[in-house]
């Protein structure tokens, strides 16, 4: 019993070197594939300023590649935490930060200042465009968190907030449906474009209040591994060792909520990635214990939408290749296994 003890053990260890040694590779990858051929020395130089770097090797790494890589690392992560926080929360396998409705709050502030004031998202000259449209989809999002925590104290029952957030969401989409008629051909084409999710669209001057809000959600849901395991147990386990379902539902409603509107503003709704990485890393690991569980999601959920970027910056792809439509072919292959292995349960 003690060898397969440290059997298992020595399986975790190789597993988690695995995991980094694939985020790092990814993460780098990043950095030296895109529509632009660069070698390793250009790419150093521009990094680590050796050298003389010429100026548009500086701006492909340093201005473009590297804020991409980290956006993308910092989004995969934050999704992957509301994933599992909404999945542990609700009891529902299949939750993921669409379903209640907050990333229909982001769609509808952004689609507000786009489709129905004009402001164009997608135009190189509309700096301080992008910025209202962020903070519109930012605003959105929120309004529908702080909504779900109100309604959070008047249902009693998960399953009834579940329904709610779903129609929430629902009735969201129809009037972001309902201003996609009455626009423009070119407000629509700029609308499409936030959308269909990038992770390019960020500078450096940029990164920093989007890391500061994926790292407060992220370390906020890192303190409630205690209470995620108990709740594994039921909600009457979790109330006997002293700990309020309700109460504990509406903080992880905040966090995910907080996460989703960060991560929706600046990124667009980036589907599937914060539904399949908590099962892959539970699958993967052999655990359901929120201690590892936690950030083995968030290193996979980065590595995930690193992989998504990469393969959407192709040389030949010119870019043209949105984020959610790599996403999904992604994970398509993986939700049909998990749907056959539910299945003969």
């Amino acid at each position: 019993m003690p060898y397969n003890k440290i059997h298992v053990g020595n399986q975790n260890v190789i597993k988690w070197g695995g995991s980094l040694f694939l985020f790092s590779l990814l993460f780098f990858s990043n950095l030296v594939i895109g529509s632009t051929s660069l070698s390793l020395s250009q790419i150093f130089d521009a990094l680590f300023n050796q050298g003389t770097p010429d100026v548009v090797t500086h701006f492909i790494v340093v201005e473009t590649r590297l804020p991409a890589a980290a956006t993308a690392t910092l989004a995969g992560g934050s999704l992957a935490v509301i994933g599992l926080l909404l999945q542990a929360s609700f009891h529902n396998p299949l939750a993921d930060p669409g379903l209640l409705g907050v990333s229909g709050g982001a769609s509808l502030g952004a689609a507000i200042c786009i489709l129905l004031i004009g402001i164009n998202y997608s135009s190189a000259e509309a700096a301080i465009g992008f910025s209202v449209t962020i903070l519109s989809a930012f605003i959105g999002a929120i309004i529908v968190t702080l909504l779900l925590f109100l309604c959070n104290k008047l249902f009693k029952n998960s399953l009834i907030l579940l329904l709610f957030g779903v129609m929430l969401s629902y009735t969201l989409n129809a009037i972001v449906t309902m201003l996609n008629f009455q626009a423009s051909a070119d407000n629509l084409r700029s609308f499409f474009s936030w959308q269909m999710g990038d992770f390019s669209s960020l500078t450096l001057s940029d990164l920093p209040i989007f890391a500061l809000l994926s790292f407060a959600g992220c370390l906020l849901a890192l303190t409630q591994t205690k209470p995620l395991n108990l709740l594994r147990m039921g909600d009457d386990y979790a109330r006997n060792a002293g700990i309020h379902a309700r109460s504990f539902r509406a903080i992880t409603l905040l966090v995910a909520g907080l996460l989703t509107a960060t991560v929706t503003a600046f990124c667009g709704p980036i589907a599937y990635i914060g539904l399949v990485t908590p099962h892959f890393t539970r699958i993967l690991f052999h655990t359901s214990d929120y201690r590892s569980l936690l950030p083995l999601s968030i290193l996979w959920g980065g590595s995930i939408a690193l992989l998504c970027n990469l393969i959407s910056s192709l040389p030949g792809a010119n870019g043209l290749i949105p984020i959610n439509t790599t996403s999904s072919i992604l994970s398509l292959p993986f939700l049909i296994l998990l749907l056959l292995r539910w299945s003969r349960r």
